[in-house]
């Protein structure tokens, strides 16, 4: 007796996420909001570290109605 056996290898569909390209309500300035791991990406740090420089304001941005974070990019890139 004989088995068949079948492989069915499913390819997940990946989603783009972009920065919001928008004024900064707090600086007025022309920068993308990012999302947390955007930001942790971009200072090249863990996420804990974007959180904890909201909190010490070293970086600035706003909380979204979903109670999420955008980051200004340009709050991350002064020195």
């Amino acid at each position: 007796m004989r088995r068949r056996i079948e492989i069915v290898a499913f390819e997940r569909e990946r989603m783009v996420r972009r920065a919001i390209s928008m004024n900064c309500p707090l600086c007025l300035s022309g920068s993308e909001l990012l999302t947390t791991a955007q930001a942790a990406a971009v200072a090249q740090v863990n996420t804990a570290s974007v959180y904890r420089w909201l909190a010490e304001g070293k970086a600035h941005g706003v909380k979204t109605a979903g109670g999420r974070y955008r980051i200004c990019r340009k709050s991350l890139l002064r020195e």
